[in-house]
């Protein structure tokens, strides 16, 4: 024990300098990060010397805050009235659209109904003086539905339209032949108070809270000033729907389907967001800009929305003066979309495209109606039986070619469905093959193959055309056969070179060899 002892007390001294320099090491860490935040104290306080005073950056955000909480107010207010503005409009023009719709489809009962009870009584056994015999059939149906008749023919004279297709010309396409002068006038006079009341929405409101450019101003002086925090507060994000009422009280007045209907890109809202995004854009690259997406939202969140009323409730796609203009302005509006390769806001176009399509069924299902008569009852080309049917059959190729002023816009595969599938192997097909051979059947063959889009007509193989279109073919080629056996030669070539352009090159050497018509050999074995 006692030795033990005595080794240990030597240890004692170094260790208690060991642990000495451990303290002065932690104490020295210590020191030197004092040293460190007392350089950066310092370094904090020069920066904060320098930094401007805060109070005008303080009351530039405190008055921002301020007008856009008077600003939503406003709008919050000013909307409702908006909306009643919007449902008043929407709700004369479903009105005007209905009648419109109503009054012809009563006009094409009661002709068909008309003529039905004059076969039914056999009237075409005493067949009646060429050129008077529409004019007597037109006495005898209703006299309402006469004038409107007399009405249109006159107003199709008068601005040179008297020449054309029976059947291609209807009412949708000037909406100002479809109804009396009275009605038109109660129209007019309808939609002027309307628009009175849209002009004095704002009327009330400084122009700080009801002018675009004012507005957009406060935004541009924020993004400048301080682009930090307005891209922090997803400003750009907000802007579409804070800006909604002000570009959907402009397009109060704004209809797709009028032919003079203004571009979107010459109203004042699109020019001064395109402005304010082509500014915002240009101080950072564009692809990375925020404001970029302005525009496309505005459009998928306000002006498709419209568009699409105008689809599902106002637009007649048997006049081809609205389908041209409403075609014109979706290919717009999608292409701007697509242009900017806006984020979102997809399912709006789909809703869009899907409506255009559920339209256009209806408008097969409802509109179309080629009546069939014995053959004896429309030989007489001059018969009023024969006058109508030939009417319903150009309506039904004009429905055809306003249908097909979608392609590209909608989806092919129901495009064609609704083409092939329907319009032309239910209807025309069935006209066509009731018509009697003589000059102008080829015509009407040359119309229905004109109309139909040539990539749907390329790559085909085996000489034969789209499987769609076998019951088209088939009826073209027994109406050549039927020409050629009533000896009309050049509709006959026209009716094979028909068949070339359909790609149908089997059954169109078929017939050339059938009938041995060794003029036309060369046509079918050289494919055009």
């Amino acid at each position: 024990m006692g030795k033990e002892h005595l080794s240990y007390w030597p240890l004692v001294p170094g260790f208690r300098l060991a642990s000495l320099e451990g303290v002065h090491r932690s104490h020295q860490r210590e020191y030197e990060r004092f040293l460190r935040d007392r350089d950066s104290a310092k370094n904090a306080i020069a920066d904060l010397e320098k930094a401007p005073d805060p109070a005008p950056t303080y009351a530039f955000y405190r008055g921002l805050k301020a007008y856009l909480a008077a600003l939503v107010d406003c709008l919050s207010e000013k909307i409702m009235v908006i909306q009643q503005l919007e449902s008043a409009m929407h709700s004369l023009l479903q009105e005007h659209a209905a009648f419109s719709l109503k009054r012809r489809q009563a006009e094409l009962q009661e002709e068909a109904a008309h003529l039905q009870r004059l076969a039914a009584r056999k009237m075409d056994d005493a067949p009646e003086p060429s050129g008077l015999a529409e004019d007597v059939g037109a006495q005898k149906l209703p006299d309402k539905t006469a004038a409107c008749r007399v009405r249109r023919r006159q107003a199709r004279e008068s601005s040179g339209m008297s020449q054309h297709e029976e059947g291609t010309y209807s009412d949708g396409d000037d909406d100002s032949n479809s109804v009396s002068p009275s009605e038109g006038a109660d129209f007019r006079e309808r939609r002027g108070a309307i628009l009175r009341s849209c002009h004095s929405v704002f009327k009330d409101v400084n122009e700080e809270f009801s002018d675009v450019q004012k507005i957009l101003l406060k935004f541009q002086q924020w993004r400048e000033r301080f682009p930090d925090s307005y891209h922090e507060a997803y400003a750009s994000l907000c802007l579409p729907k804070l800006f909604s009422p002000f570009i959907r009280i402009q397009m109060l007045d704004w209809n797709p389907l009028k032919p003079d209907c203004v571009s979107l890109q010459h109203m004042p809202w699109f020019q001064s967001l395109e402005g304010f995004a082509n500014s915002g854009a240009a101080t950072q690259r564009e692809e990375e800009s925020p404001d970029r997406e302005i525009l496309p939202a505005a459009l998928e969140k306000t002006v498709l929305p419209h568009i699409i009323g105008f689809v599902r409730f106002l637009w007649d796609p048997v006049s081809t003066s609205q389908t041209r203009s409403l075609v014109q302005h979706c290919r717009e509006i999608l292409g701007l979309c697509a242009a900017t390769q806006g984020r979102g806001g997809h399912a709006t176009q789909q809703e869009l495209k899907d409506s255009v399509v559920s339209r256009l069924k209806k408008a097969v299902e409802e509109d179309v109606f080629i009546p069939l008569y014995p053959k004896r009852v429309v030989e007489d080309k001059a018969s009023p039986h024969a006058r109508f049917q030939e009417q319903q059959f150009w309506s039904a190729v004009k429905l055809l070619g306003n249908i097909l002023l979608w392609d590209g816009l909608v989806l092919k595969d129901a495009l064609r469905e609704l083409v092939l599938d329907k319009l032309l192997s239910r209807y025309l097909v069935i006209g066509l093959s009731n018509a009697c051979p003589g000059p102008g059947v080829a015509e009407k063959y040359r119309r229905v193959v004109e109309s139909l889009p040539k990539s749907w007509l390329s790559g085909q193989h085996a000489g034969s055309s789209v499987p769609q279109l076998s019951s088209f073919t088939n009826a073209l080629v027994r109406a050549a056969q039927q020409l050629h056996d009533s000896e009309l030669r050049s509709e006959v070539g026209e009716m094979v070179l028909l068949l070339v352009k359909m790609k149908a090159l089997t059954q169109a050497r078929a017939f050339v060899e059938r009938n041995q018509l060794d003029l036309l050999r060369s046509c079918v074995n050289e494919p055009q």
